[in-house]
Parts: structure tokens; sequence; C-alpha cells
């Protein structure tokens, strides 16, 4: 029987065999498109790479980030999980209690694992944890200054400044926003672009942050006072959605009366009555974005040029957001 190498995969697709080897070996010079066809081809023609072992990658990720309110993470984990075939890898996923995260990974073996992947914010002495060990990683939707990892995040704040200026651009002058301060570097970023719109437009005095979440990351109800801003720009969709129940049982409309902008554009953004408007996050090329870098860390332990990624974010307008009620005369 004929023995079936790399060669044939390479005549198969038309490149060299180096190419093919390349994409074996998770080549950060091999794009995520030709890596695939290179995986399909060989599965086609009969090819096993012989000395490629199955990376081993465990995805941790806290208690409160993969609450049932937060669909976020549980996706972008499914995302995850769905591109680590095409990088040879097997993924786990660990959650991690919120109050024992320090002692957990002072005590967890991870000698069994290529890699780690952080999902969502972790406090920086668990950083310096992994740095110290020498454990490749990643953190993935969240950034701490100082930390020798690669990192991979929205680009929180140009995002929530065109979110804002969308509001702005709608007549409204009086936004406020709601986000947990230092909950998360992506909270305080959205936050800051929140506050550049509202600085650019002279509508600085309006600026106000009202907190969504408790100091074990749980949702609270809103303090929104007595007097209503016209919009709200919001964290997440999730706080969005409940910041809209809360509106209604009050008696107000949405967009009618009050406008209110979400962020990340997941379930709950098309679940809502009315639907949210967002900004758009890409889970699926996150999670292939991470893992590229993350495989290409495991296999050049040596390098020391860490990438620090900010993913661009789309605007998704549905019927949360409309004009200021108080200037639909001028506008």
């Amino acid at each position: 029987m004929k023995k079936i190498t790399m060669e044939h995969v390479a005549k198969a697709l038309n490149v060299s065999a180096m190419t093919v080897s390349k994409a074996f070996q998770n080549s950060p010079d091999i794009s995520q498109s030709m890596r695939r066809k290179v995986f399909e081809a060989a599965k086609a023609v009969g090819y096993v790479y012989p000395k490629k072992k199955r990376t081993n990658i465990i995805v941790l990720s806290k208690e409160s980030f993969l609450s049932k309110g937060d669909t976020f993470y549980n996706e972008l984990f499914f995302r995850l999980n769905e591109q680590s075939q095409a990088f040879l890898c097997q993924i786990s996923l660990t959650v991690v209690k919120d109050t024992e995260a320090l002692s957990f990974i002072q005590n967890f073996d991870l000698s069994h694992f290529d890699g780690v992947a952080l999902m969502g914010q972790f406090h920086r002495d668990f950083l310096l944890h992994l740095e110290l060990n020498q454990v490749p990683f990643i953190c993935i939707d969240f950034y701490e200054h100082g930390i020798a990892a690669d990192m991979i995040l929205s680009n929180n704040f140009i995002a929530s400044y065109e979110a804002t200026a969308h509001l702005l651009n709608h007549g409204h002058e009086r936004i406020h926003f709601i986000g947990t301060l230092n909950a998360t570097s992506s909270i305080n970023d959205r936050y800051f672009g929140y506050c550049k719109a509202m600085t650019e437009f002279n509508c600085e005095a309006e600026i106000k942050s009202i907190d969504d979440r408790n100091g074990h990351g749980l949702k609270v109800q809103f303090d929104l006072g007595d007097h209503y801003p016209t919009a709200f720009v919001c964290n997440n969709d999730h706080t969005a959605y409940l910041l809209i129940q809360q509106l209604h049982s009050k008696g107000l409309k949405v967009p009618q009366d009050i406008s209110v902008m979400g962020f990340d554009d997941v379930s709950y953004s098309s679940d809502s009555n009315p639907t949210i408007s967002t900004m758009r996050v890409s889970r699926t090329y996150m999670a292939e974005q991470a893992l590229s870098i993350l495989m290409m860390r495991i296999n050049d332990t040596t390098g020391n040029h860490f990438k620090k990624i900010s993913l661009d974010c789309s605007l998704i307008e549905r019927d949360s957001t409309g004009p200021n009620p108080e200037k639909k005369d001028e506008l």
C-alpha cells in the first residue's frame, strides 16, 4: 500500500510541503483559512501528521462571568471550543469561584496543560502567579498593565465613544452611563469612551455613572434617582435588558421616552422588547485570534514580544434607540 506523505497534501493544494508543515506546527506565518484547507486536504488524502501531539489548553473563568445572565462568556467559550479542532488542540473549562481565585491558582496543578486561556477579568496577583511559573497564557477580553502575557480584547474605548455619539447625533444631551467602575478594565474603557464623546459634544456637565453590580460581580437594582436622562449607555446587553424592564415598571417607554444602548450583541439584545441597539463584538474572531496567539506562544516560549490586540466593534441599530423626545420638533 502506497504511503501517504506530506507531499500528497501539498500537491492536492498546489502549495509547498513547507506550507503544509508550518500549518501542522501552527506557525503564525500561516493564515487560519490556509490552516483549515491543509487539515481538510490531509483528511481527504488520508494523511496523518505523526509528530504533532494534541495541545492541551485549559480555559479559566470566574463564576460571576458565567452566571445565567452573562451570555457573552458562555458563547465565547463555545467559540473557543469550536475553533480548537483547527488548531489541533483540546480545551477544557474550569470555573473559578470569585472569592477563591488566588488560592485556586496557587494550589492548582497546571503541569497537565500546555497553555492557559483566561476568559474575563482576573486579579493582578492571579496573573503574576502564572507569570512567575512561566505558564504560557493569554488574557481574553481584558488587560492588565505590566504583565508579561498576550492579551486580546474589544476596542471598548472607541466602540463606546461611537455608541454614545450615536445617541448624541439623535439629539440626546442628557445621557448617563450604567456600569460599575473598576469592576473590569472593559467597563472602565467603555466609560471613558462615553466621557470622550460627551465632552466633545459639550455635554460634560451631564456625565454620570450608575453602578450595575456589587463587589461580587452580581447585578443589582439600578439607582436611577428621580430625574431621568433622555438616554442611557449600558456597559453590556444584559444590563440594558434589565434597565428596560426597570424603566417599563416605572411606566416609561423605550425609546419613546428614553433611549437605551447596549454592548456585545448577545441574545439579550434580540430577545428584548424592544430589541436593543448595541455594539457587536465578534466572539468567533476573538476566539480564533486568541487560540492562534496562544498556540504561537506555546510553540515558541523564548519570544518576549507580547501581543496586545484590540478588535473593532460594529454598531447595530435596533429598536431601543430613537430621537430625543424633548427635541422631536427640531429633528
